[in-house]
């Protein structure tokens, strides 16, 4: 997921969710970021993230936030260049980073997951499980199928001819998708995101 970000030495790596702290770590010594932020709501993640920090000497340039991501200061949020979103998202996510992320000289990336695929991000870079979207975003408005073809993970059949398919075909691979990961009750909220930003 860093890999797919290219972070480095002139990043601030942000993780909402951030669990015992693990991608934070990771950041901080695989990646050599400069900085690196938890966001996690669960007191005793949050006090096991902390402790692990110091016990690695991390936190000086580690920390760990208590609170949702909705309460992150936009101050805090404009220095971060790579945030890994992993957790259920909510239409106000990417108006949010376009908003605060409008610097343009800076490189911002937004890093997703396909247990919950955000189709206000048009995903430039894929490894999946992983989606990235650059800040400012290079596509705000696309159509469906677009969307839908970066983000679906065809079966070989389907990787292996040349067959054009269908939108109707790749929204029928996107909730066998989410059938496995267990959220297809989502599925109609997914419909509606994705035809609220895209065009024909």
């Amino acid at each position: 997921m860093l890999t797919l970000a290219k972070a480095g030495k002139d990043d601030v790596f942000c993780d909402f969710g951030s669990g015992f702290a693990q991608n934070v770590i990771l950041a901080l010594n695989e990646f050599g970021v400069k900085k690196a932020i938890g966001i996690e709501s669960d007191d005793t993640r949050l006090w096991r993230s902390r402790m692990r920090l110091e016990e690695l000497g991390l936190h000086k340039k580690g920390r760990i936030i208590f609170g949702p991501f909705e309460d992150l200061e936009d101050a805090v949020l404009s220095k971060v260049t790579i945030l890994f979103y992993g957790l259920s998202g909510w239409d106000e996510l990417v108006s949010r980073l376009q908003r605060v992320w409008k610097d343009t000289k800076t490189h911002r990336r937004l890093i997703w997951n396909d247990w919950h695929p955000i189709p206000e991000a048009f995903p430039d870079e894929v490894d999946y499980p992983f989606f990235l979207t650059y800040f400012p975003q290079t596509r705000k408005k696309y159509p469906e199928r677009d969307w839908l073809m970066r983000v679906v993970l065809q079966p070989e059949t389907m990787i292996k001819d040349s067959t054009k398919r269908t939108q109707k075909e790749l929204w029928e691979e996107f909730s066998h998708n989410m059938d496995v990961l267990q959220f297809r009750d989502d599925l109609m909220e997914y419909r509606r995101r994705l035809r609220k930003v895209a065009h024909p």
